[in-house]
């Protein structure tokens, strides 16, 4: 018997389902194109030992996937900031590298100059201590910067916003990103900069 639990998304419908031999996740598309995207990048992922879920089966319209389990990168974010820890530097350092995996993967392939479009922290898993990326439907082409400076402008919007302690975890952020993807700090900043108007902007309007 299997039972399905509705799991948050905006864009499509997903469904862990539970079942005796094992868990997995069901995603329902609505766009066939961003399906075939998302389910082409997964399987290149995965086939270089990039962190990502297993592909398990596939239909029209759906891609049943290994279950991560529940816990996001956001999650670990807020726990850790209410204890005011400090040993951030290991995780940054795991997320450093599980986009120079990704970056470098894409641009070997058909893909080239591809940035995964959608970072919120929402959209990386952690399992048995190690970073998993999905949800890959809005990778898109772009600069490499424009994915880090979203990264760093959403580390300091979520709540409660631009605490001190946010304020430290970006600094740190940036520049291992900067070290690891040989991009400058100043690329970075101004990418972060267009990003947290932008949100400005999105929430006054709701």
């Amino acid at each position: 018997m299997c039972k399905k639990v509705k799991l948050t998304s905006k864009r499509n419908k997903v469904y862990r389902l539970l079942e005796d031999e094992g868990n997995s996740i069901l995603k329902t598309f609505i766009d066939k194109e961003d399906m075939k995207r998302e389910l082409s990048i997964l399987r290149l992922l995965h086939g270089r030992n990039c962190r990502v879920p297993e592909v398990l089966k596939v239909t029209s319209d759906s891609i049943y996937l290994e279950d991560l389990g529940d816990e996001t990168l956001l999650d670990w974010y807020e726990s850790i900031e209410k204890t005011n820890a400090d040993s951030i530097l290991p995780m940054i350092l795991k997320l450093s590298d599980w986009l120079e995996a990704f970056y470098d993967t894409l641009s070997s392939s058909k893909y080239g100059n591809y940035i995964m479009g959608d970072v919120n922290f929402r959209n990386f898993l952690i399992k048995d201590g190690e970073i998993y990326g999905i949800d890959f439907e809005q990778c898109r082409e772009g600069k490499i910067e424009e994915d880090l400076g979203k990264l760093a402008a959403y580390s300091l919007t979520y709540d409660p916003m631009m605490t001190d302690w946010k304020k430290n975890f970006v600094k740190l952020l940036v520049e291992q990103l900067s070290m690891k993807l040989d991009i400058s700090k100043d690329a970075i900043s101004s990418e972060m900069d267009k990003e947290l108007i932008k949100i400005r902007l999105r929430r006054k309007k709701k």
